[in-house]
Order: structure tokens, then sequence, then C-alpha cells
């Protein structure tokens, strides 16, 4: 009978190498619109140190009844065209960005 493969921890996700998890992704542009904001991250791919892949996240920002600021992915019905328009932002400036001839750009 074979022995069952078990998954090592090796970085943040299984089977990394280490030093994976040294590498962080790191925001290269940001749009915001009010409370409404989205991010585009430079992410290093684990498995390829030459290459590179962008994601883009976004929140909203709000004060709680303390006053304390926050952050949520929540969206209320009036926040919606708002993040429409930073996401349309983020996505002009990464297609934009790849036509000009970035070649490590997905």
């Amino acid at each position: 009978m074979q022995a069952m493969h078990q998954p090592q921890e090796h970085g943040t996700l299984t089977g990394l190498p280490a030093e994976s998890k040294e590498k962080k992704s790191t925001p290269i542009k940001r749009f915001q619109a009010g409370a409404i904001t989205a991010t585009v991250w430079e992410n290093a791919d684990p498995f390829n140190p030459y290459k590179a892949y962008r994601t883009v996240s976004f929140d909203r920002t709000f004060q709680d009844k303390q006053g304390k600021w926050r952050s949520s992915n929540s969206l209320r019905a009036t926040d919606l065209p708002k993040a429409v328009i930073v996401l349309k932002k983020a996505y002009e400036f990464l297609v934009l960005r790849d036509w000009a001839g970035n070649p490590s750009a997905q």
C-alpha cells in the first residue's frame, strides 16, 4: 500500500519554498472616488521568479460609531457608481500599460 503524501508548509502556500514568503505584493496604482478605492497590485509568481501578475482589490472606507476609520469590501447601492468608475480606471491602467509593451504583464 502506497503512503499518502502529506502537504508541508513552506512559507504561506503549501509546497512553496520558504523564500517565496519574502516576496510580497506591492501596490502599483490606486484609484479613488470618495470613499471607494481600487488598488492595482503587482504580485510575484511563486513558481517563476521572473514572472509577475497583477490583481485589483477594492474597498470602501467609513467611520464606525466610535469614530474609528474602518474599511470594507461591501458596498451600498450609492457606492456602486463610484465602484464602477474606479474599477474601470484600474482596468484601463492595466490594459493600456500592457499594450505599451510591458512583456511581464498578464
